[in-house]
């Protein structure tokens, strides 16, 4: 099960989402930082008003351990991803990221983080609907 994970996402030129979530003590928290220019940069907060477990459990369900240690696409550099995450007993935490290609389920990914913050939702569908990553 998940303890940790840090997602960071960018679309030149404009947004940046960072979203890190801690679980502990069957407390799941959430950060969220917007960064975007033509707007002020906003900080969002909070705790999951789920059951944590529950929602861990769907995330495990993405299977992340299967996901590669780097994704490219053809493009080069309208979309960056970094996700970093740590199961508990795990030494160190594992890093993925792509560029312009992502894992084949990363819009559920994407989806069942909306779900945690539902105030940073309309950030993360913005992102999603920008970079064409669909819900599959």
């Amino acid at each position: 099960m998940i303890s940790y994970l840090k997602l960071r996402l960018d679309v030149w030129p404009c947004d940046v989402v960072v979203m890190e979530l801690n679980y502990n003590k069957k407390l799941l928290s959430y950060t969220v930082d917007i960064e975007d220019p033509m707007f002020l940069d906003t900080k969002l907060e909070g705790h999951y008003k789920g059951n944590a477990e529950d929602w861990l459990d769907d995330l495990d369900g993405l299977d992340l351990d299967a996901w590669k240690d780097i994704y490219n696409g053809p493009k080069s550099g309208d979309v960056a991803w970094k996700l970093d995450y740590q199961e508990r007993g795990m030494k160190n935490p594992r890093h993925i990221q792509g560029k312009d290609a992502f894992p084949d389920n990363f819009g559920k990914f994407i989806a069942l983080l909306s779900l945690l913050a539902p105030d940073a939702a309309e950030d993360l569908a913005k992102w999603q609907f920008e970079t064409k990553i669909a819900e599959e």
